[in-house]
């Protein structure tokens, strides 16, 4: 039965154009199936097979169809013989036509009142996808709007701090002048009050070179007198005595 598993695999294979050497391969398709239904977890689908062993969906379908289309049956059922079915048929047969338009009623009805549930469904779903849709585009532009809020906050509070560097430095230079101007008024009263001292020592120094030239004019009295009075004083001591001539 294997043989005859792995035959169908190879011909299902080739009709679909694909190469039994490529990819996964049938002892890796089968090995998913049989460890699959040994943990009580059998394989129902393509989509099962193909996340059990792999490789693509359209492949795994191939596979998943002839392998299980070659399985045997797990449970040997004989088919009922002629001389139990027909009476049976014969018996129910009417009775199976007039249920089946019934059923088939019913069917239709169920399908249609689906059917109508379904694209009434869809068209809500496609008006709630299109206001979703409206609700994104405005979200979009009011996040671009915050972004462009979010640079501009940045620039002004860079420019911000550029303005404090240059305040603060202004603040620098202006304590620097003030105690510039504070020196230079310090340097003015000094100087005020050296112009009121010099003005005075030059009255003090007029005054003196008055006295000096009253000394200088005493002086040259008294030496004018000290020299007549040299004089008188040589004259008298050169003068011959009487006692001397006798």
């Amino acid at each position: 039965m294997t043989d005859y598993m792995k035959a169908a695999y190879n011909k299902a294979m080739e009709s679909a154009g694909y190469d039994t050497e490529l990819g996964c391969k049938y002892e890796d398709y089968l090995d998913a199936i049989q460890l699959a239904e040994s943990n009580g977890k059998p394989i129902k689908n393509p989509s099962q097979l193909q996340n059990a062993a792999g490789g693509k969906y359209a492949k795994a379908r191939v596979a998943y169809t002839s392998i299980t289309s070659a399985q045997p049956e797990k449970v040997l059922v004989r088919n009922a013989p002629d001389w139990f079915v027909k009476p049976l048929k014969e018996a129910i047969q009417l009775d199976i036509e007039r249920l089946w338009v019934e059923v088939d009623k019913d069917i239709y009805a169920i399908v249609n009142s689906q059917t109508q549930s379904a694209h009434s469904e869809l068209a809500k779903c496609s008006e709630q996808l299109l206001e979703s849709d409206l609700v994104i585009d405005r979200l979009q532009v009011e996040l671009e709007e915050l972004n462009d809020l979010s640079l501009s906050y940045k620039q002004l509070n860079c420019e911000y701090d550029e303005l404090k560097i240059q305040h603060d430095k202004r603040l620098e230079q202006l304590a620097e002048q003030q105690k510039k101007l504070d020196l230079n008024a310090g340097l003015e009263r000094q100087v005020t009050t050296l112009e009121v001292k010099r003005d005075s020592l030059k009255e003090c120094n007029n005054a003196l070179e008055k006295q000096l030239n009253g000394l200088n004019q005493t002086i040259e009295t008294l030496l004018v007198r000290n020299g007549y009075l040299e004089g008188r004083i040589e004259k008298i001591t050169t003068k011959p005595s009487p006692h001397s001539s006798s």
